[in-house]
């Protein structure tokens, strides 16, 4: 095998064990914090769910798991504010979360008092604002009570082009026939995707065509669509022919008092 093929082979082996090996790191923490919780030892359980914490490694459903063992950490620990706030990030991310009988009084009760506050949870909105010769891609996220969101991040396509992605808002130049495929992620701790608005497989789109029809979505200042204005509009047309042929109606019929209905028997 010649010497070049045998190192890109080498460089491309690398690279594939690295990317199994990031999640699978994060996940031994998470694991070794469970570990040191059962033996309760809480230091090293925090210290596990640390370095968990500050990687570029997590999804949303270690962090879950990381916030569950937290909350119970924190527990052991008598830091009850601490638990409330692990079990408030966990719903934020997960609401319909239920507690089996087997967790902790203290956590089943917080995340009792905790589910109307939260309500739905963390949501991301993206939307696009037109431009002249091209659009702005935007993104918002709400229901955050926590702050567990450190970033946002939008993921646009022109065309047939490549996938680009930036933090929010971005302009780009549109025009033609080409469409504008965009999504939006809220990033929380260890670079997890905790919400998104549209995804690379299945975006949002925007044309050029829904800048000049007023589509396209609503600015964040609250831009009111062109729809809207033409039906209110016509609303305010509709009650001025109203009132004229009202008014010029006259006779005795505007003082007659309305009969009351005849009941037949």
């Amino acid at each position: 095998m010649p010497s070049l093929v045998r190192a890109a082979l080498w460089a491309a082996l690398q690279v594939s064990c690295l990317c199994l090996a990031a999640p699978a790191a994060a996940q031994t923490d998470v694991e070794q914090a469970r570990a040191h919780y059962d033996e309760a030892d809480f230091d090293a359980a925090l210290r596990a769910l640390s370095r968990a914490f500050v990687s570029d490694r997590l999804d949303a459903e270690l962090i879950v798991e990381a916030l569950r063992i937290r909350a119970l950490v924190h527990l052991g620990m008598g830091d009850l504010d601490a638990m409330r706030e692990d079990v408030r990030d966990l719903l934020t991310i997960r609401p319909e979360t239920r507690f089996d009988e087997a967790t902790p009084p203290e956590v089943r009760q917080a995340a009792d008092e905790l589910r109307d506050e939260i309500g739905d949870g963390l949501r991301v909105r993206a939307w696009v604002d037109p431009m002249p010769g091209g659009a702005r891609v935007a993104a918002e996220v709400s229901g955050d009570s926590g702050g567990i969101v450190e970033s946002l991040r939008v993921h646009t396509r022109v065309g047939e082009g490549a996938w680009r992605t930036d933090a929010p808002p971005v302009e780009l130049e549109v025009s033609g026939d080409d469409s504008l495929a965009y999504a939006a992620d809220a990033i929380g701790p260890g670079g997890a995707i905790l919400a998104s608005d549209g995804t690379s497989d299945a975006p949002l789109l925007w044309s050029e065509e829904d800048g000049l029809s007023g589509g396209g979505g609503v600015s964040d200042d609250g831009g009111v669509p062109w729809v809207w204005i033409g039906i209110g509009a016509g609303a305010v047309v509709l009650g001025v022919v109203l009132v004229a042929v009202l008014a010029g109606g006259g006779g005795e019929s505007d003082r007659t008092q309305p009969t009351l209905p005849m009941t037949v028997e």
